[in-house]
């Protein structure tokens, strides 16, 4: 991938993210559509110089040296200037974790599904439940094989979750545990921002939902730029959303512990 700014990582507030989010790209260039005030101006200038876009005279836009939508993308996931590694992997800290799986209203013996479970933060939460089953799937290898080595209640795959089937996971999970369920009762996750594998946050989310029973809630942390991204695929999941449950604001120090200022939500949805 394109390297981001490296020289710099400051924070963006909501208001410059949502200027941010509306300047149109075409390749390496990157247009401002809206007419700003001098301060604005200058604040998206040094966003867009601060992670490689230089001024064309000629053109009167700004040009990166790569595909210029990509290196914003990154920008308006982390509301910062650099972020974590290229799958867009920010580890769960513990006490969020443990928040998660209260708001998803975890019981004994429910099944369960983490299906971007990192280094196993969000599983190691979910095993505090009296008899809880969870499948735990992770894409990268190094860190599958961090998630709870020994643990009878927890299947596990390395695989890009949007290439495995319910049917799959519910074999990962008999294999570890004897226990095949036909759905999963809820799904507490932390899923990659960026395009990890077959898709980002957004797929991720969408995919999970349909491995629910019905009357199943999926807890997830997503982007604070849910809140102002204005492309269709943002403003439709936002929608969809708010048609299957809530949306709230994580404080903004949320993943302090994890190294990183970026600025999160949570969503709870309920499957029908």
């Amino acid at each position: 991938m394109a390297p981001v700014c490296t020289t710099c990582k400051d924070t963006i507030d909501d208001h410059l993210l949502g200027l941010l989010s509306l300047v149109e790209t075409e390749g390496s260039v990157v247009r401002i559509t809206q007419q700003l005030d001098r301060k604005d101006y200058e604040a998206l200038d040094k966003v867009l110089r601060a992670c490689g876009g230089t001024w064309s005279r000629s053109l009167k836009r700004h040009v990166f040296d790569g595909d210029a939508a990509e290196r914003l993308d990154r920008v308006l996931v982390t509301g910062e200037y650099t972020i974590g590694d290229g799958l867009g992997f920010f580890p769960t800290p513990a006490k969020l974790a443990a928040w998660l799986v209260f708001q998803a209203g975890v019981q004994p013996g429910h099944y369960v599904l983490e299906p971007s479970a990192g280094t196993g933060a969000i599983v190691d939460a979910l095993c505090n439940v009296d008899a809880v089953k969870v499948v735990a799937v992770e894409i990268d290898h190094d860190r599958f094989l961090k998630i709870r080595p020994s643990d009878k209640n927890v299947g596990k795959v390395c695989a890009d979750f949007l290439t495995t089937s319910r049917h799959e996971l519910a074999t990962y999970l008999a294999a570890y545990t004897a226990f095949r369920p036909v759905g999963f009762h809820r799904v507490v996750m932390n899923p990659p921002f960026r395009k990890a594998g077959r898709g980002d946050w957004i797929d991720h989310v969408r995919y999970a939902f349909e491995m629910l029973v019905s009357d199943g809630v999926l807890v997830s942390v997503v982007p604070r730029s849910i809140e102002y991204r204005q492309d269709k695929r943002h403003v439709e999941m936002a929608k969809w959303i708010e048609h299957h449950g809530k949306i709230a604001r994580l404080e903004d120090d949320a993943f302090k512990g994890s190294g990183t200022s970026c600025r999160t939500n949570v969503i709870r949805l309920v499957k029908p």
